[in-house]
């Protein structure tokens, strides 16, 4: 028996408590022997206090058909009402435990014409919102517990004087434990708490920042630097991407990312002048209708010449860097879009044309599609 229980521990409400583990091994290769052997140690376990699955596993160990080694996943619904069923023999003596050895829940008084909200069910408290003598109205947040990643609220039912807040936050409480005493306040009966209503189309201000943050980046809000390119009679990096890959399918890396020169120009400089420090970088799939996503999958790349006129700062080689280690990792091939003439900067391919690569072929330039 390896057990990690004791007197007066709470079992986490976090994940699943295991609270012992009973190994028990024979030499017979008689599988029903062993079963038996199982069946005669879990009679001599007794955990008091909490709710726990020995009666159910001496029922599985005991029944006829786990003996005989005919079980199969479906074994618990086909005979689970007969596990249920089964007597778990006790061949132990109720223990007793001394008041010093442990600390147990405070009984919490409940006078008469008050009002007791209880827990519901087991839970985390992560947020008390009243407080001892506050008056509240019907339907105000009193606490918040957590149990399995959610949260529930505990409002007032009626309206009254808040008489014992009777946990804090960081305890854990069983079912039906008193969480708040309430003396109900006639005067306040019709003055309910109206909530306010959800607007499930706002944007939250940090969420708006950031899509503002990425749109800065799009060529519809780069005007003056795709004109430019237009004149040129060039493209721009995105669009050759978007042409590129399949619809939807391009996942960019460090879209936010902007040059490394925060010594001699803004912020707000940076982010306008320089997104994503002028290299588009992430993965897609290409051409998937034809071979499947699976062999679609391939990392991208374009270096963006209306930025600093493609030059390869800091953060762009950090990006490349980052890209290609992924492309190694997961043996994805590599396109990569790049120009040359521009003061020697860049790989001096035909202009716009992509360089494609994968792990067991050489670069060359062309199209992709």
């Amino acid at each position: 028996m390896d057990a990690a229980g004791y007197v007066g521990y709470r079992t986490s409400l976090r994940y699943d408590p295991l609270l012992a583990k009973l190994i028990v091994h024979d030499r017979s290769p008689d599988f029903a022997a062993l079963a038996g052997r199982a069946h005669r140690a879990l009679s001599e376990v007794n955990v008091a206090g909490v709710d726990t699955n020995v009666d159910v596993l001496a029922g599985i160990v005991a029944h006829p058909a786990f003996r005989s080694g005919g079980f199969t996943t479906g074994f618990l619904d086909e005979y689970l009402a007969e596990i249920l069923a089964t007597a778990r023999p006790h061949r132990y003596v109720e223990g007793t435990v001394a008041a010093d050895q442990w600390n147990p829940p405070v009984e919490v008084t409940v006078p008469e014409g008050a009002t007791a909200l209880r827990a519901s069910a087991p839970g985390t408290v992560v947020a008390v919102e009243a407080a001892d003598g506050e008056e509240v109205r019907a339907g105000a947040i009193l606490l918040v517990l957590e149990a399995m990643k959610m949260e529930h609220v505990v409002s007032a039912p009626v309206a009254g004087t808040v008489r014992t807040v009777a946990v804090g936050v960081g305890d854990t409480v069983a079912a039906q434990d008193v969480l708040v005493v309430l003396d109900p306040v006639e005067g306040l009966a019709d003055a309910a708490v109206a909530l306010d209503e959800i607007d499930l189309d706002l944007v939250r201000p940090d969420l708006a920042e950031v899509i503002e943050r990425h749109a800065i980046g799009l060529d519809e809000r780069r005007g003056a630097a795709v004109e430019k390119r237009r004149r040129t009679g060039l493209r721009t990096a995105r669009e050759n991407l978007a042409d590129l890959c399949d619809e939807g399918s391009f996942v960019e890396y460090g879209a936010l990312a902007i040059a490394a020169q925060r010594q001699r120009r803004s912020l707000d400089d940076l982010i306008e002048r320089t997104p994503a420090d002028g290299m588009l970088a992430g993965t897609a799939t290409i051409n998937a209708d034809l071979v499947g996503e699976e062999n679609a999958r391939a990392v991208v790349l374009s270096y963006d010449y209306t930025v600093l006129a493609g030059t390869q700062g800091f953060t762009n080689h950090k990006k490349k860097d980052r890209i290609f280690e992924l492309a190694a990792r997961r043996k994805l091939p590599v396109v990569v879009y790049a120009e040359g003439g521009e003061g020697g900067r860049g790989t001096r391919t035909a202009a716009g044309r992509p360089c494609w690569t994968s792990p067991r072929s050489s670069c060359s330039a062309g199209s992709a599609r």
